[in-house]
């Protein structure tokens, strides 16, 4: 990361010379220098760095789609700055052209599956702004278009893409409770479970996930009003942080279930 970014900062001052030179003539050059330091400054989680030059990506982005330019990757980037800021939004407006294209792309080209692998960040980050935004029934729908795409990639992969599958489906879960669907929560819920066997099964990495199924599921029933979730939640808070192996996933639903009071919040 350290080099990096020294290499992002060095082609950022090399785009701003053509900027200072004939930004107009230039400007898909600079774009792309730009969204070089933009890419480091989300993928360290510097977000006000990141915020503050996304305003100004965004400005020459706009510049260029007049002229007929169009990137989907740096139009990524500054919809995840404005999402990691805080500017809801905006990133909203970002992501859902972003999902357009992408989708009409897929279409016309069906066989192009790094596009689909990178549409299913696009719903990810849609789910996730339209739950801020406590839009709970399209950010279901956002992670269910994301699990469907992704099924089949997990079926045929299940160890590499085991992590990143669990997640979806404990968020689906959360945003079909939050839209007031328990019937949809609980057949999910049923999905997390068997997935959750399959993969401690599978690799060591995924020993905690049976105990994750277990808290998410005993979580569930006591915010249904059915009281014997009580003796599951408790099991699983009873657990000492690194008695097992790569359990950052566990501890972390432990603690937002001590901040916030639980994992099924609305």
């Amino acid at each position: 990361y350290a080099k990096r970014f020294e290499y992002s900062v060095a082609i950022q001052e090399h785009v701003n010379v053509l900027r200072e030179y004939d930004m107009i003539a230039n400007l898909n050059k600079i774009l792309t220098g730009y969204s070089y330091l933009l890419q480091m400054y989300n993928m360290t989680q510097q977000k006000e760095a990141a915020l503050a030059l996304a305003y100004e990506v965004d400005a020459m982005y706009s510049m260029a789609k007049a002229r007929g330019y169009e990137d989907t990757a740096v139009a990524g980037d500054i919809a995840t700055a404005y999402m990691m800021g805080g500017d809801v939004d905006l990133a909203l407006e970002y992501f859902e052209d972003i999902r357009a294209w992408r989708e009409n792309y897929i279409l016309n080209n069906p066989n192009d599956w790094e596009m689909k692998a990178n549409i299913l960040s696009t719903y990810n980050n849609l789910a996730l702004c339209y739950s801020t935004k406590k839009k709970y029934r399209k950010a279901f729908e956002m992670q269910k278009n994301a699990i469907e795409q992704f099924t089949p990639m997990y079926q045929a992969n299940k160890v590499p893409y085991g992590q990143n599958y669990f997640s979806m489906l404990l968020n689906v879960a959360l945003y079909a409770y939050q839209s007031g669907d328990e019937d949809v929560a609980e057949a999910y819920l049923a999905d997390i479970d068997a997935v959750a066997e399959d993969l401690s099964n599978l690799n060591p990495n995924y020993v905690t996930y049976p105990l994750i199924a277990k808290f998410m599921r005993g979580d569930y029933l006591l915010k249904t009003g059915k009281p014997e979730g009580e003796a599951m939640v408790n099991d699983v808070l009873s657990y000492r942080q690194g008695s097992m192996s790569n359990d950052f996933l566990l501890m972390y639903l432990v603690n937002e279930y001590g901040t916030k009071g639980g994992i099924f919040v609305k």
